[in-house]
């Protein structure tokens, strides 16, 4: 699987319609943020160009939900890939930590280099002149590492090595993203994804924040128009919302919780995750698989990982049930 959320393989593969499906193969929030907006608004953002203002206000309202410290820059982008694909040129002799995110490792190489992995517990042991690529809350184990752990390995970095943290998934977590104790002269990169957290993946918009020169690098890349009317228009109030933030990382917690119920009475380990996903181990891991896939539901394997299956959060209580029966018939 290249990535979750594409059901149209299952949908020929099981004879299911789309609509027929409980998808947990990604880790995106199930329950989104509500637009406010009405059709008619959304659709006069169409007919004209993001004014200068409404991107700069986009840029104040991640600044606030993300806690960007004063002297830090920040640019928005349609979706972290478009950030990731541009990584290559800013970070020489780049490592990357243990992930599944194949991304990283095709930037490299369309760019000519290679990326090597390592574990993340290793990173400290390079040579502070290589460049480091950690996705912060890991994926898929949802592994955090300690902020000041890793500013510690920033600040070591020398002759224009950087670090770059995708926090794709930090919103959902606390105390686990390294923005709000930046420096301005930290040589870091920080990845935030809109779309995961808010439920609104379509939107494609993300965010690069860090050292003001990496940041305008990057913008100069991407262009003047980064990202479209509709997404600034949505994701503007959305990033504003904080009761809202934290109701749902309430209730991604308790969804988890109940999701860590049925695994276990399943017979299944859990060995990682964060409040977005779960991450099970079972030596039948692909028969799990197959076997939840011929009753409507879709899950998250790796081929370089047999032995493991990530689930997302069913949307609600009978989605739950569903999943519990569906177990309960393998």
């Amino acid at each position: 699987m290249r990535h979750g959320g594409d059901l149209g393989p299952a949908t020929e593969i099981y004879g299911i319609r789309e609509d027929d499906w409980l998808d947990l193969s990604t880790g995106i929030n199930p329950r989104p943020w509500t637009i406010r907006l009405s059709v008619e608004e959304l659709a006069a953002t169409l007919t004209r160009l993001p004014s200068a203002a409404e991107q700069a206000r986009l840029l104040a309202s991640a600044r606030q939900a993300y806690g960007v410290p004063d002297g830090i820059a920040i640019a928005a982008a349609s979706g972290t890939e478009t950030l990731i694909r541009r990584i290559a040129a800013l970070a020489p002799r780049a490592v990357a930590a243990e992930t599944s995110y194949r991304t990283y490792a095709e930037t490299f190489r369309i760019a000519g280099q290679s990326l090597p992995f390592a574990p993340s517990l290793s990173l400290g042991e390079l040579p502070r002149t290589h460049s480091l690529l950690i996705v912060n809350p890991n994926n898929p184990d949802g592994r955090c590492a300690a902020a000041d752990r890793l500013l510690d390995l920033a600040r070591k970095r020398t002759d224009h090595a950087i670090l770059v943290i995708d926090e794709a998934y930090a919103d959902s977590e606390i105390n686990c993203s390294v923005i709000p104790d930046l420096r301005p002269d930290d040589p870091v990169l920080v990845f935030r994804s809109f779309g995961k957290f808010y439920g609104l993946p379509g939107l494609r918009l993300g965010f690069a924040i860090g050292r003001p020169d990496l940041v305008a690098r990057l913008s100069d890349e991407i262009g003047d128009w980064p990202v479209s009317g509709p997404a600034i228009a949505i994701a503007t109030p959305a990033l504003l919302d904080k009761s809202w933030r934290q109701q749902t990382r309430h209730w991604l917690g308790n969804q988890a919780q109940a999701l860590d119920s049925i695994l276990y009475g399943a017979g299944l380990s859990l060995v990682g995750g964060c409040r977005m996903f779960r991450l099970a181990s079972s030596n039948e891991a692909r028969r799990v698989h197959e076997g939840l896939a011929h009753q409507g539901i879709w899950t998250r394997v790796f081929d370089e990982r047999p032995d493991v299956i990530r689930l997302g959060l069913p949307p609600d209580d009978a989605g739950l049930q569903r999943l519990a029966k569906a177990l309960a018939r393998l």
